[in-house]
């Protein structure tokens, strides 16, 4: 795992047109998280990495179904999203 991790902060590159996207959501006042399957702490170092911190300035803006779970939550189970979704106050 660390060697993944390791990997993830060397290695990250961001999608074209991702920053763009995000500026354009919060301009908007659209919220907007992350809600993934992989774990913590893969998914912050990717966040570092590619320089979009600014967009989660902390991991609360960041659901794992891996790590925010007491057994983790991996597809097909919607759980990790309607976290996402409750966080930002939005009914899935």
């Amino acid at each position: 795992k660390d060697e993944t991790v390791e990997a993830l902060r060397v290695h990250t590159q961001v999608n074209f047109g991702a920053a763009e996207m995000l500026d354009a959501l919060a301009a908007n006042g659209v919220p907007f998280n992350i809600a993934t399957t992989s774990g913590k702490p893969r998914v912050p170092v990717c966040v570092n990495a590619g320089g979009l911190r600014r967009y989660f300035p902390t991991d609360a803006r960041i659901h794992s179904g891996e790590s925010d779970f007491a057994v983790p939550r991996f597809k097909p189970a919607p759980d990790v999203y309607l976290k996402a979704a409750e966080a930002e106050g939005l009914a899935p």
